[in-house]
């Protein structure tokens, strides 16, 4: 296995769609009093180093000229690698979710999309405070100390649709007129969650809320939230505490410590190959940022500029498109990935194709360099369908290795695997896509 995979890959090195590359981490800043420009910087998940600046971004996301408290504030990644990005920014400002498209590490568009104005209040700022895409086009984000008007109307949450521009507020009874410091979405059940701060104290209620609104439930309370993010088991992660991150049981609401991180945790993010949260500082009383793992965080760099707010990942290997099922469901087992990350050394690095029943049959795994949405012989075939690569046959539910060589490129290939239907259910069967991104 270990041959043939560097045989395929060696046929299309470094070709990486200009976006942030696979498995890195993208750092969302702003300007405030000495700490430096803000912005965004991209950030390698392993090998600790300064990070890289993206150029070109305007005065609203570096803030140097909007005032003492302006800038990026929030993160968040599309599937196809397209970031948005929230502003904090001062009195009488309009607020945008940007839509930022790169060229290598330049802004290639960047189009603005306004969800308020900024009221006057005692922190003389609102903000955007984190993002999270939800499908599509649909992006959820969660605000505070905005103007009681259209379009949000004293809603804190917002749906934004991102081809459209249209905003749209999330009405929820519960969380009229609050303040919401962070925001996840939980994809298995199709709610959101929010940390709304309770008057002006360093208290914070956390809320489940349905996506199409309404009522919202209380979860648990902990102080000074600043993000929030779900695990593939549907446990809730928070940074909170002022250095803690958090697990949270969704159910019972119980916290449970994961890690102590430095001095003001700012940003939280989560890394699905792994499971590893990844959490980043302020910079005023402490600087970093930091991948944990058993508890124990690394850090990566303590040299980003601006005060350092928020996090996304560029997770991979990641799901794309949708699976064809013939009675048993098979999918490619990603949050975790066997092995970890598919950085270049990993030599454990392992695909696993799971059945949703002991009588699964083994798969063809197929990869090709472009993905594709083509029916053919009753599946929905997800790779380009011309000159496929056949790699092999893999068994239902075992980790088969496919370890990155050492100095390995960068290199982005597609895979599926299919699967023969099963007596009551005849046919094929196929997996999502899977979009494995070597790092280096």
């Amino acid at each position: 296995m270990r041959f043939r995979f560097v045989a395929i890959s060696g046929l299309l090195l470094g070709a990486v769609t200009a976006q942030v590359p696979d498995g890195h981490y993208v750092v969302s800043s702003f300007y405030f009093a000495q700490q430096g420009v803000g912005g965004l910087s991209i950030v390698h998940p392993r090998l600790p180093g300064p990070p890289i600046a993206v150029t070109g971004l305007g005065a609203d996301l570096t803030g140097v000229v909007n005032g003492s408290i302006a800038g990026a504030n929030c993160v968040a990644v599309l599937a196809d690698g397209t970031l948005l990005v929230g502003e904090v920014a001062g009195t009488g400002a309009t607020l945008d979710v940007h839509r930022v498209t790169l060229a290598g590490v330049s802004v290639a568009t960047d189009v603005p999309i306004p969800v308020g104005v900024v009221a006057n209040n005692a922190l003389g700022s609102g903000q955007i405070s984190q993002i999270a895409w939800i499908d599509g086009t649909l992006a959820a984000f969660a605000t505070g100390g905005l103007v009681n008007q259209a379009p949000l109307n004293g809603n804190p949450i917002g749906l934004v649709d991102l081809a459209s521009g249209l905003v749209q507020p999330l009405v929820s009874p519960t969380l009229v007129g609050r303040d919401l410091n962070a925001l996840a979405y939980d994809r298995a059940s199709g709610e959101l969650y929010v940390a709304a701060q309770v008057g002006s104290s360093a208290s914070y209620e956390i809320f489940r809320v349905p996506l199409a609104g309404g009522a919202a439930v209380l979860v648990t309370n902990l102080m000074s939230v600043s993000g929030l993010a779900v695990a593939a088991d549907g446990t809730l992660l928070a940074s909170a505490n002022a250095n803690q991150v958090i697990a949270i049981d969704p159910v019972t609401g119980t916290p449970t410590l994961v890690a102590t991180v430095g001095n003001n945790v700012n940003g939280l993010g989560l890394e699905r190959a792994t499971g590893n949260p990844v959490a980043v500082l302020n910079n005023i009383t402490g600087s970093g940022l930091f991948w944990i793992t058993g508890g124990a965080p690394s850090l990566l760099t303590a040299a980003i500029s601006g005060v350092p707010s928020g996090i996304a990942v560029v997770d991979s290997p990641r799901g794309y498109g949708s699976p064809t099922s013939s009675g048993i469901d098979y999918e490619f087992a990603l949050e975790p990935t066997p092995g970890g990350l598919p950085i270049a050394g990993n030599s454990a690095f392992a695909i696993q194709d799971q059945a949703s029943s002991a009588a699964g049959q083994p798969g063809l795994l197929v990869a090709n360099f472009a993905p594709a949405s083509t029916p053919l012989f009753g599946v929905q075939v997800l790779i380009d369908p011309v000159a496929p690569i056949v790699i092999g046959l893999f068994p239902a539910g075992i980790a088969v290795p496919f370890p990155i060589p050492a100095g390995f490129a960068p290199l982005r290939i597609y895979l599926q695997s299919f699967h023969l239907g099963t007596a009551s259910a005849p046919g094929l069967a196929a997996t999502a896509g899977m979009l494995l991104g070597t790092i280096r």
